[in-house]
């Protein structure tokens, strides 16, 4: 038989059980979860994968991250070009994303807007190797910290 005093910390051990996975959850759906800003502006439809990131820049032309949602992996971005001769430039890059099964790793080209008075991107290209070869891809994200060139947001690939 069990004294009460054992029974009271059984019941506050599973309270802060309860409490811990609740945060953690909480957490883990808030990490990757769209902001105001990417929400909407896109269409997300059956079939289409949904992967929310967050990357930031090691190099002048090179932000690496990871993303979630769909399938967790590594990301990298590499800025092919830039016009940057107004407030909203035209950026092209290459999105290569290394997923945890790496057969649904892919690499897709993408090109779009950066507007450097709100920190908004947007993109839309496709996959050019691997997973979901040929299917477009759209993105949308924010600058979430100047200083390291760190970017949170949302890529789509369409549905074959």
């Amino acid at each position: 038989m069990q004294e009460p005093h054992s029974n009271h910390l059984h019941a506050h051990s599973r309270t802060l059980l309860s409490m811990t996975v609740t945060l953690l959850l909480t957490f883990a759906s808030n990490t990757f979860a769209l902001s105001p800003e990417t929400q909407g502006l896109y269409a997300v439809s059956a079939g289409d994968l949904v992967l929310e990131f967050e990357k930031a820049a090691v190099s002048d032309t090179v932000w690496v991250g990871s993303v979630g949602g769909a399938f967790e992996g590594v990301l990298t971005t590499v800025l092919i070009s830039a016009d940057t001769s107004a407030a909203v430039w035209l950026v092209d890059f290459y999105w290569i994303v290394t997923a945890a099964d790496p057969a649904m790793s892919f690499v897709a080209r993408l090109a779009g807007t950066l507007d450097t008075d709100t920190g908004h991107v947007t993109m839309s290209g496709s996959v050019v190797e691997g997973f979901r070869l040929g299917v477009m891809v759209e993105e949308a994200a924010r600058l979430v910290d100047a200083e390291s060139s760190a970017f949170q947001g949302t890529i789509v690939l369409q549905a074959p």
